[in-house]
């Protein structure tokens, strides 16, 4: 994460999404796996969570997790869930949100002062993820077109893999190891 943060110019964000889950039909999902990217920075293997970088964060909250709140009766069904309370202990983040807060965190418009406040206030460029969700990236996507229409969005939204796959190239001792542990047993 350091490394990816490291990459990031000041004034910009990163906004990775988790790869979303997939209906096989009506009630039956596919077995779920996590997007390469979001798992390489993260290390999170749940759905619906965004994490979000910010390498110029005033506040020290350089990384943020937005998971879903716990729902005690689907985990009954599913397993428990690391909901917000527990997210910053449990992935190492500065904070964590519930993911119905992204929204209001990204970017608020006050209209007494007309102006922007939240994660994408005064940030140039936007790292984007979607996890392969387009319905999500649009959205985000509307969001920021409706703060450069006032003069106060990012300027530019640029694809975050490339940056992350120049990190994943290079592997350090611990990778390296289990790489070699695969080779053995294969």
């Amino acid at each position: 994460r350091e490394k990816f943060l490291a990459k990031l110019p000041p004034n910009s964000i990163a906004i990775l999404r988790a790869a979303p889950m997939r209906t096989m039909s009506n009630d039956v999902e596919y077995l779920y796996r996590q997007d390469s990217d979001f798992w390489y920075l993260t290390g999170i293997e749940e759905p619906e969570t965004i994490a979000v970088f910010r390498p110029s964060a005033e506040d020290g909250k350089r990384y943020v997790l937005f998971v879903p709140s716990r729902d005690r009766r689907r985990e009954s069904y599913v397993g428990p869930k690391v909901g917000p309370a527990e997210a910053v202990a449990a992935y190492g983040a500065d904070a964590a949100f519930s993911t119905d807060e992204f929204a209001d965190r990204l970017s608020r418009y006050d209209p007494a002062s007309r102006t922007y406040a939240g994660f994408l206030a005064g940030v140039e460029k936007v790292y984007l993820s979607d996890g392969t969700d387009s319905a999500w990236a649009g959205t985000l996507r509307e969001r920021i077109a409706a703060m450069r229409a006032r003069d106060a969005g990012p300027s530019t939204l640029v694809d975050a893999r490339e940056d992350i796959h120049e990190l994943r190239v290079v592997k350090d001792a611990n990778e390296i190891a289990l790489i070699r542990r695969a080779s053995e047993i294969s």
